[in-house]
């Protein structure tokens, strides 16, 4: 996390590259396993997720009600997987 000095204050993450690997595994599981609406909703939890935590809302209500919406609906996205990454891949 950086938190510039001479620009209004960001939050900025440069490198995550589990992330890069696990975020999209995980979608090819909920193409799978979940329905079209699901995802949409998904989508929408998910960015309204990040803008309270980007607030600092960590313990607001709402917030606790968004995670339960997503866990429930990732309860069926439980299947082993196997990632490879080498270091032609990661340039």
């Amino acid at each position: 996390m950086e938190e510039p000095a001479d620009r209004p204050k960001g939050r900025e993450n440069y490198e995550c590259p589990a992330a890069k690997v696990i975020i999209p595994a995980h979608q090819a599981l909920e193409a799978l396993v979940c329905t079209h609406e699901e995802r949409a909703f998904k989508v929408l939890v998910d960015q309204k997720w990040g803008e309270l935590a980007y607030a600092g809302l960590w313990y607001d209500p709402f917030k606790d009600d968004l995670e339960r919406s997503s866990t429930r609906s990732s309860t069926r996205v439980t299947a082993p997987s196997t990632c490879g990454c080498s270091r032609e891949a990661a340039r």
